[in-house]
Protein backbone atom coordinates (compact mmCIF):
# COMPACT_ATOMS: atom_id res chain seq x y z
CA UNK A 1 0.00 0.00 0.00
CA UNK A 2 1.56 3.56 -0.89
CA UNK A 3 1.29 5.80 2.08
CA UNK A 4 4.59 7.42 1.28
CA UNK A 5 3.59 10.67 -0.98
CA UNK A 6 5.13 11.82 2.08
CA UNK A 7 8.19 11.89 0.65
CA UNK A 8 7.28 14.11 -2.09
CA UNK A 9 7.40 17.50 -2.72
CA UNK A 10 4.81 19.55 -4.31
CA UNK A 11 6.10 23.46 -4.70
CA UNK A 12 8.96 23.31 -2.21
CA UNK A 13 6.25 21.57 0.72
CA UNK A 14 6.45 18.28 1.71
CA UNK A 15 2.68 17.03 0.34
CA UNK A 16 0.40 15.76 3.29
CA UNK A 17 -1.61 13.29 1.36
CA UNK A 18 -0.20 10.01 2.32
CA UNK A 19 0.31 9.50 5.61
CA UNK A 20 -3.62 10.92 6.51
CA UNK A 21 -4.72 8.75 4.10
CA UNK A 22 -3.60 6.01 6.54
CA UNK A 23 -4.92 7.77 9.40
CA UNK A 24 -8.58 8.50 7.97
CA UNK A 25 -8.45 4.81 6.74
CA UNK A 26 -8.34 3.71 10.44
CA UNK A 27 -10.83 6.44 11.69
CA UNK A 28 -13.23 5.32 8.82
CA UNK A 29 -14.07 2.26 10.92
CA UNK A 30 -16.09 1.52 13.77
CA UNK A 31 -14.28 1.10 17.26
CA UNK A 32 -16.37 1.39 19.70
CA UNK A 33 -19.85 -0.79 18.89
CA UNK A 34 -18.87 -3.67 20.59
CA UNK A 35 -16.17 -5.17 23.09
CA UNK A 36 -13.87 -6.41 20.59
CA UNK A 37 -11.77 -5.38 19.16
CA UNK A 38 -12.56 -4.03 15.83
CA UNK A 39 -11.16 -6.12 12.58
CA UNK A 40 -10.97 -5.32 8.70
CA UNK A 41 -8.67 -5.63 5.83
CA UNK A 42 -6.15 -2.92 4.91
CA UNK A 43 -6.76 -2.57 0.66
CA UNK A 44 -4.91 -0.83 -1.81
CA UNK A 45 -8.75 0.61 -2.64
CA UNK A 46 -9.25 1.02 0.77
CA UNK A 47 -6.68 3.84 1.31
CA UNK A 48 -6.58 5.70 -2.23
CA UNK A 49 -10.59 5.95 -1.47
CA UNK A 50 -9.32 8.47 1.58
CA UNK A 51 -6.21 9.53 -0.19
CA UNK A 52 -9.84 10.70 -3.28
CA UNK A 53 -11.74 12.20 -0.24
CA UNK A 54 -8.59 14.06 0.83
CA UNK A 55 -8.65 15.82 -1.82
CA UNK A 56 -11.64 16.83 -2.30
CA UNK A 57 -11.69 17.70 1.24
CA UNK A 58 -8.53 19.96 0.34
CA UNK A 59 -10.20 21.43 -2.67
CA UNK A 60 -13.13 22.87 -1.19
CA UNK A 61 -10.90 24.66 1.82
CA UNK A 62 -8.68 26.18 -0.96
CA UNK A 63 -11.85 27.41 -2.94
CA UNK A 64 -13.25 28.84 0.99
CA UNK A 65 -9.42 30.04 1.51
CA UNK A 66 -9.27 32.19 -1.84
CA UNK A 67 -12.88 33.71 -1.03
CA UNK A 68 -11.13 34.34 2.50
CA UNK A 69 -8.21 35.62 1.44
CA UNK A 70 -9.32 37.90 -1.26
CA UNK A 71 -11.80 39.97 1.25
CA UNK A 72 -9.68 42.01 3.65
CA UNK A 73 -13.14 43.15 5.99
CA UNK A 74 -13.09 41.66 8.55
CA UNK A 75 -16.31 41.96 10.80
CA UNK A 76 -18.59 40.49 13.57
CA UNK A 77 -21.35 38.52 12.39
CA UNK A 78 -23.30 38.92 15.36
CA UNK A 79 -23.05 42.79 14.36
CA UNK A 80 -25.52 42.22 11.26
CA UNK A 81 -28.14 39.92 14.16
CA UNK A 82 -31.25 38.90 11.98
CA UNK A 83 -30.19 40.86 8.93
CA UNK A 84 -28.00 37.71 7.99
CA UNK A 85 -29.27 36.08 5.06
CA UNK A 86 -31.06 32.99 5.79
CA UNK A 87 -28.74 30.37 4.85
CA UNK A 88 -25.89 31.88 6.40
CA UNK A 89 -27.07 31.65 9.68
CA UNK A 90 -27.93 28.13 9.12
CA UNK A 91 -24.56 27.76 8.45
CA UNK A 92 -23.20 29.19 11.39
CA UNK A 93 -25.97 26.95 13.37
CA UNK A 94 -24.86 23.18 11.87
CA UNK A 95 -21.21 24.75 12.90
CA UNK A 96 -21.73 25.13 15.92
CA UNK A 97 -23.57 21.98 16.27
CA UNK A 98 -20.55 20.23 14.59
CA UNK A 99 -18.45 21.72 16.97
CA UNK A 100 -19.84 19.84 19.92
CA UNK A 101 -20.70 17.08 18.55
CA UNK A 102 -17.43 16.53 17.02
CA UNK A 103 -16.16 17.35 20.53
CA UNK A 104 -18.32 14.51 22.19
CA UNK A 105 -17.41 11.59 19.76
CA UNK A 106 -13.35 12.83 20.01
CA UNK A 107 -13.80 12.19 23.96
CA UNK A 108 -15.76 8.83 23.68
CA UNK A 109 -12.63 8.13 20.73
CA UNK A 110 -15.63 7.60 18.43
CA UNK A 111 -13.40 8.38 15.18
CA UNK A 112 -16.18 7.41 12.62
CA UNK A 113 -18.24 9.33 13.75
CA UNK A 114 -15.81 11.92 13.79
CA UNK A 115 -15.48 11.32 10.14
CA UNK A 116 -18.48 11.38 8.95
CA UNK A 117 -19.43 14.29 10.27
CA UNK A 118 -16.25 16.21 8.90
CA UNK A 119 -17.25 14.52 5.48
CA UNK A 120 -20.61 15.44 5.45
CA UNK A 121 -20.21 19.24 7.03
CA UNK A 122 -17.14 20.27 4.34
CA UNK A 123 -18.20 17.85 1.52
CA UNK A 124 -22.45 18.58 1.26
CA UNK A 125 -22.33 22.03 3.55
CA UNK A 126 -19.81 23.44 2.22
CA UNK A 127 -18.87 22.52 -0.69
CA UNK A 128 -22.08 21.84 -2.73
CA UNK A 129 -24.21 24.18 -1.06
CA UNK A 130 -22.52 27.27 0.82
CA UNK A 131 -18.99 28.09 -1.10
CA UNK A 132 -20.98 27.99 -4.77
CA UNK A 133 -23.52 30.89 -2.99
CA UNK A 134 -20.93 32.73 -1.69
CA UNK A 135 -18.65 32.80 -5.06
CA UNK A 136 -21.51 33.98 -7.46
CA UNK A 137 -22.36 37.10 -4.38
CA UNK A 138 -18.64 37.56 -4.67
CA UNK A 139 -18.80 37.96 -8.76
CA UNK A 140 -21.72 40.47 -8.41
CA UNK A 141 -20.49 42.28 -5.70
CA UNK A 142 -17.92 41.98 -3.57
CA UNK A 143 -18.70 44.67 -1.33
CA UNK A 144 -22.58 43.39 -0.97
CA UNK A 145 -23.81 43.09 2.76
CA UNK A 146 -23.77 38.96 1.59
CA UNK A 147 -20.83 38.67 0.33
CA UNK A 148 -19.14 40.40 3.29
CA UNK A 149 -20.99 37.89 5.72
CA UNK A 150 -20.48 35.08 3.66
CA UNK A 151 -16.52 35.47 3.64
CA UNK A 152 -16.56 36.09 7.38
CA UNK A 153 -18.69 33.01 7.73
CA UNK A 154 -16.36 30.97 6.04
CA UNK A 155 -13.19 32.68 7.86
CA UNK A 156 -15.20 31.44 11.10
CA UNK A 157 -15.67 28.40 9.35
CA UNK A 158 -12.27 27.49 8.67
CA UNK A 159 -10.74 28.64 11.86
CA UNK A 160 -13.10 25.31 13.69
CA UNK A 161 -12.90 23.31 11.12
CA UNK A 162 -8.99 23.47 10.57
CA UNK A 163 -8.40 22.44 14.17
CA UNK A 164 -11.52 20.06 14.29
CA UNK A 165 -9.76 17.94 11.51
CA UNK A 166 -5.94 17.94 12.94
CA UNK A 167 -6.33 14.98 15.11
CA UNK A 168 -7.11 12.80 12.12
CA UNK A 169 -5.54 14.90 9.49
CA UNK A 170 -2.53 16.66 11.42
CA UNK A 171 -0.57 17.31 7.87
CA UNK A 172 -3.56 18.45 5.96
CA UNK A 173 -4.43 20.56 9.23
CA UNK A 174 -0.75 22.13 9.49
CA UNK A 175 -0.84 22.53 5.36
CA UNK A 176 -3.99 24.57 5.47
CA UNK A 177 -3.42 26.28 8.34
CA UNK A 178 -0.40 27.81 7.16
CA UNK A 179 -1.94 29.41 4.29
CA UNK A 180 -4.22 31.43 6.52
CA UNK A 181 -3.40 35.10 5.74
CA UNK A 182 -6.44 36.27 7.70
CA UNK A 183 -4.56 36.07 11.21
CA UNK A 184 -1.92 38.39 11.93
CA UNK A 185 0.29 35.51 13.72
CA UNK A 186 0.26 31.76 12.56
CA UNK A 187 1.98 29.32 14.54
CA UNK A 188 0.90 25.85 14.14
CA UNK A 189 -2.82 24.44 14.01
CA UNK A 190 -1.92 22.15 17.39
CA UNK A 191 -1.59 25.11 19.14
CA UNK A 192 -5.42 25.97 19.18
CA UNK A 193 -6.95 24.92 21.68
CA UNK A 194 -9.69 21.94 21.20
CA UNK A 195 -12.71 22.97 23.16
CA UNK A 196 -16.18 24.18 23.65
CA UNK A 197 -16.23 27.88 23.95
CA UNK A 198 -17.64 29.04 26.97
CA UNK A 199 -21.07 31.30 26.89
CA UNK A 200 -18.81 34.77 27.60
CA UNK A 201 -17.21 33.75 24.16
CA UNK A 202 -19.45 32.23 21.80
CA UNK A 203 -19.09 33.79 18.75
CA UNK A 204 -21.48 31.72 16.74
CA UNK A 205 -25.38 31.74 17.35
CA UNK A 206 -27.26 29.32 19.07
CA UNK A 207 -28.61 26.38 16.81
CA UNK A 208 -32.76 26.92 16.34
CA UNK A 209 -34.02 23.96 14.71
CA UNK A 210 -35.51 25.68 11.86
CA UNK A 211 -31.91 27.09 10.61
CA UNK A 212 -30.69 23.06 10.79
CA UNK A 213 -34.03 22.12 9.04
CA UNK A 214 -33.45 24.71 6.12
CA UNK A 215 -29.67 23.62 5.82
CA UNK A 216 -30.72 19.96 5.78
CA UNK A 217 -34.11 20.72 3.23
CA UNK A 218 -31.92 22.65 0.75
CA UNK A 219 -29.21 20.01 0.58
CA UNK A 220 -32.14 17.29 -0.60
CA UNK A 221 -33.70 19.54 -2.48
CA UNK A 222 -30.59 20.07 -4.12
CA UNK A 223 -29.95 16.31 -4.79
CA UNK A 224 -33.12 16.30 -6.54
CA UNK A 225 -32.91 19.00 -8.97
CA UNK A 226 -28.98 18.43 -9.30
CA UNK A 227 -30.03 14.84 -10.28
CA UNK A 228 -32.98 15.51 -12.79
CA UNK A 229 -31.02 18.15 -14.54
CA UNK A 230 -28.16 15.39 -14.87
CA UNK A 231 -30.31 12.90 -16.15
CA UNK A 232 -32.29 15.48 -18.99
CA UNK A 233 -28.57 16.27 -20.39
CA UNK A 234 -26.79 13.13 -20.29
CA UNK A 235 -24.04 14.24 -17.84
CA UNK A 236 -23.13 16.59 -20.01
CA UNK A 237 -22.28 20.12 -18.96
CA UNK A 238 -25.46 21.39 -17.46
CA UNK A 239 -26.47 25.20 -17.64
CA UNK A 240 -26.40 27.15 -14.60
CA UNK A 241 -29.45 29.50 -15.29
CA UNK A 242 -33.18 28.88 -17.64
CA UNK A 243 -34.99 26.85 -15.19
CA UNK A 244 -38.03 27.18 -13.43
CA UNK A 245 -38.95 25.10 -10.46
CA UNK A 246 -42.49 25.01 -9.24
CA UNK A 247 -42.98 23.68 -5.68
CA UNK A 248 -46.36 22.81 -4.56
CA UNK A 249 -47.74 20.53 -1.59
CA UNK A 250 -48.13 16.47 -1.78
CA UNK A 251 -50.92 14.65 -1.06
CA UNK A 252 -52.30 11.36 -2.19
CA UNK A 253 -55.77 12.84 -1.47
CA UNK A 254 -57.27 15.86 -3.36
CA UNK A 255 -57.43 17.94 -0.43
CA UNK A 256 -54.05 18.72 2.37
CA UNK A 257 -54.56 18.41 5.80
CA UNK A 258 -54.38 21.82 7.00
CA UNK A 259 -51.80 21.41 9.72
CA UNK A 260 -49.41 19.77 6.66
CA UNK A 261 -50.25 23.19 4.45
CA UNK A 262 -49.60 25.60 7.29
CA UNK A 263 -45.98 23.85 8.11
CA UNK A 264 -45.38 24.04 4.02
CA UNK A 265 -46.09 27.29 3.95
CA UNK A 266 -43.73 27.94 7.10
CA UNK A 267 -40.87 25.94 5.27
CA UNK A 268 -41.00 28.37 2.44
CA UNK A 269 -41.72 31.66 4.07
CA UNK A 270 -38.34 33.03 4.28
CA UNK A 271 -34.63 32.20 2.19
CA UNK A 272 -36.41 31.85 -1.29
CA UNK A 273 -33.60 33.80 -2.83
CA UNK A 274 -30.76 31.77 -1.35
CA UNK A 275 -32.78 28.21 -2.51
CA UNK A 276 -32.80 30.15 -5.85
CA UNK A 277 -29.38 30.55 -6.18
CA UNK A 278 -28.12 27.48 -4.51
CA UNK A 279 -30.31 25.14 -6.94
CA UNK A 280 -29.05 27.05 -9.99
CA UNK A 281 -32.43 28.39 -10.95
CA UNK A 282 -33.82 32.19 -12.63
CA UNK A 283 -37.46 31.27 -10.92
CA UNK A 284 -39.19 28.86 -8.01
CA UNK A 285 -42.81 29.30 -7.50
CA UNK A 286 -43.96 28.44 -4.70
CA UNK A 287 -47.52 27.08 -4.75
CA UNK A 288 -50.69 26.00 -2.51
CA UNK A 289 -52.04 24.12 -5.07
CA UNK A 290 -52.17 20.58 -5.84
CA UNK A 291 -50.68 19.66 -9.03
CA UNK A 292 -54.29 18.89 -10.70
CA UNK A 293 -54.97 22.23 -9.98
CA UNK A 294 -51.87 23.83 -10.95
CA UNK A 295 -51.43 25.99 -14.74
CA UNK A 296 -48.75 24.73 -16.75
CA UNK A 297 -46.60 26.65 -18.20
CA UNK A 298 -46.42 26.98 -23.07
CA UNK A 299 -44.79 23.40 -23.85
CA UNK A 300 -43.59 26.15 -26.81
CA UNK A 301 -41.67 28.25 -24.60
CA UNK A 302 -40.71 25.38 -22.10
CA UNK A 303 -39.50 21.60 -21.80
CA UNK A 304 -40.62 19.41 -19.05
CA UNK A 305 -37.81 17.96 -17.33
CA UNK A 306 -38.97 14.69 -15.32
CA UNK A 307 -38.46 15.03 -11.45
CA UNK A 308 -39.13 13.44 -8.61
CA UNK A 309 -41.27 14.19 -5.16
CA UNK A 310 -39.22 14.93 -2.24
CA UNK A 311 -39.31 14.58 1.36
CA UNK A 312 -38.69 17.84 3.52
CA UNK A 313 -38.65 18.24 6.96
CA UNK A 314 -40.29 21.00 9.07
CA UNK A 315 -40.13 21.14 12.95
CA UNK A 316 -39.09 17.36 12.89
CA UNK A 317 -42.07 15.96 11.23
CA UNK A 318 -41.49 14.76 7.50
CA UNK A 319 -43.55 16.49 4.50
CA UNK A 320 -43.55 15.89 1.00
CA UNK A 321 -43.26 18.55 -1.84
CA UNK A 322 -43.96 17.60 -5.24
CA UNK A 323 -41.64 19.40 -8.01
CA UNK A 324 -42.25 20.43 -11.63
CA UNK A 325 -38.79 21.14 -13.56
CA UNK A 326 -39.00 23.53 -16.20
CA UNK A 327 -36.09 24.91 -19.22
CA UNK A 328 -36.53 28.07 -20.76
CA UNK A 329 -36.14 27.36 -24.40
CA UNK A 330 -36.61 30.66 -25.41
CA UNK A 331 -33.89 32.44 -23.91
CA UNK A 332 -30.35 32.80 -26.16
CA UNK A 333 -28.13 34.31 -23.10
CA UNK A 334 -25.01 33.02 -21.74
CA UNK A 335 -24.96 31.20 -19.07
CA UNK A 336 -24.17 33.92 -16.25
CA UNK A 337 -26.93 35.57 -17.80
CA UNK A 338 -29.49 32.84 -16.94
CA UNK A 339 -28.47 32.65 -13.42
CA UNK A 340 -28.65 35.86 -12.75
CA UNK A 341 -30.88 38.01 -15.20
CA UNK A 342 -34.60 38.68 -14.28
CA UNK A 343 -36.39 36.82 -17.02
CA UNK A 344 -39.78 37.96 -16.44
CA UNK A 345 -38.63 42.11 -17.81
CA UNK A 346 -37.18 40.52 -21.06
CA UNK A 347 -33.63 40.40 -22.02
CA UNK A 348 -30.96 41.68 -20.24
CA UNK A 349 -27.56 41.41 -18.64
CA UNK A 350 -25.38 40.26 -16.03
CA UNK A 351 -23.14 42.83 -14.45
CA UNK A 352 -20.48 41.06 -15.75
CA UNK A 353 -21.79 40.85 -19.31
CA UNK A 354 -22.19 44.30 -19.00
CA UNK A 355 -18.73 45.08 -17.85
CA UNK A 356 -17.31 43.20 -21.10
CA UNK A 357 -19.97 44.59 -23.37
CA UNK A 358 -18.80 48.27 -22.44
CA UNK A 359 -14.97 47.32 -22.64
CA UNK A 360 -15.61 45.95 -25.85
CA UNK A 361 -17.14 49.48 -27.14
CA UNK A 362 -14.41 51.53 -25.68
CA UNK A 363 -11.83 49.45 -27.39
CA UNK A 364 -13.48 49.52 -30.64
CA UNK A 365 -14.15 53.46 -30.36
CA UNK A 366 -10.15 53.87 -29.38
CA UNK A 367 -9.24 51.76 -32.48
CA UNK A 368 -11.69 53.82 -34.87
CA UNK A 369 -10.27 57.50 -33.32
CA UNK A 370 -6.96 56.02 -34.00
CA UNK A 371 -7.66 54.67 -37.86
CA UNK A 372 -8.87 57.86 -38.27
CA UNK A 373 -5.85 59.76 -37.20
CA UNK A 374 -3.90 57.27 -38.86
CA UNK A 375 -5.98 58.26 -41.97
Amino acid sequence: VDILEGTEHTQGRMHPVGADAFRLFLASHDHVSSDTPAEFELTTAGVNNKKAEINLLRKVFWSALRLVNDQTDHVDIRAFGDQTDRLSRSVLASLDFLRGQMLRAYTAKNYAQVYRLLMDFVKYTLGDIYIPFVQDSFVLDRYSKTTLVGTNVLRLALDELVVLMAPILPFNAEDIYSNFTHRQIVGSVFEEKLELPSSENQRIPRLELADFEFLENLSRLRSRVHDAKAAHFNDRRVPKGGFLLQVLPYSKHKRIHPDDLTGYKALFAHGREEMREVLGLSEISIHEETESSLAQPNPSDFTTIPIERVQLSINGKPIFVGLKLFRDNSSQLCERCLKFAQLEEGICFCPECITKIETAEKRAQLAKEKSTKEN
